[in-house]
């Protein structure tokens, strides 16, 4: 019987890395438009914009997961978010911006969602 409850619980938590991957991949790319692409590295609030349909696309990931979120991990989602992709922007040398650069950015959002994980399952 611990056997079978093993492997459902490891099945479950591979689902909710997939529902959450997902969210991020929607959040980062799928509703981030043209404009917001374009203009989230030179205009603070157009940043702000993109960070807060990220952090609400993990919002409902999270609760798709079947934890809550409340404003502490909302705001840390979304300041995180902020800073990662302000400090991504803000580089001098875009010579790296679709590889090292970006792969370092995704990096850190799943670090981010981890964190937030591993702190509703603790």
């Amino acid at each position: 019987m611990l056997i079978w409850k093993s492997w459902i619980g490891g099945v479950l938590v591979v689902i909710n890395i997939i529902i959450l991957a997902t969210a991020h991949m929607f959040g980062d790319y799928v509703f981030q438009n043209d404009f917001l692409a374009n203009n989230k590295g030179k205009y603070d609030f157009v940043m702000f914009v993109h960070s807060w349909i990220w952090s609400a696309c993990i919002s409902i990931g999270f609760v798709l997961c079947d934890y809550s979120i409340n404003l502490e991990d909302f705001l840390f989602l979304l300041a995180g978010h902020y800073l990662i992709d302000k400090y991504k922007c803000n580089k001098k040398d875009k010579t790296k911006a679709l590889t090292t650069d970006l792969w370092f950015d995704q990096f850190l959002h799943m670090i981010q969602i981890a964190m937030v994980l591993i702190e509703k399952i603790l």
